[in-house]
């Protein structure tokens, strides 16, 4: 504000979201910066809330607890970050499913074959 003088808006004085300028932050400037960063570096546009997604999802697959997750996600209930954000992938369900396996002693079970890719008419 001092560096800007007379040019600093100090109409938002007291809001928390406000640019070098002293204007407001609009509703939409992370969607929009987002969305133009990952267009600018090459990546696929996505919504910034769908790194909440692969946030959960890369924590779980890293061990992190189910409670652990939540509340880092800041969710109140667990149900809504188990039933909604946690995307659990294939090579969880083999890894658990082989260590099933172990238990009962029927040792690993084989790699999953790829199914051959199907041409679409």
């Amino acid at each position: 504000m001092k560096l800007c003088g007379g040019s600093y808006c100090k109409e938002y004085k007291d809001y928390i979201c406000v640019d070098d300028m002293g204007h407001l932050v609009t509703p939409d400037y992370v969607t929009r910066v987002f969305h133009e960063m990952l267009l600018k570096n090459g990546f696929r546009p996505i919504r910034y809330h769908d790194l909440r997604h692969s946030c959960a999802s890369l924590l779980i697959k890293n061990k992190v607890t189910m409670k652990e997750v939540q509340m880092w996600l800041g969710h109140s209930s667990f149900s809504t970050t188990a039933n909604i954000y946690a995307h659990i992938d294939v090579d969880s369900k083999m890894e658990a499913a082989n260590m099933i396996a172990s238990k009962i002693n029927i040792g690993e079970l084989p790699e999953k074959k790829k199914s051959p890719k199907r041409k679409i008419a």
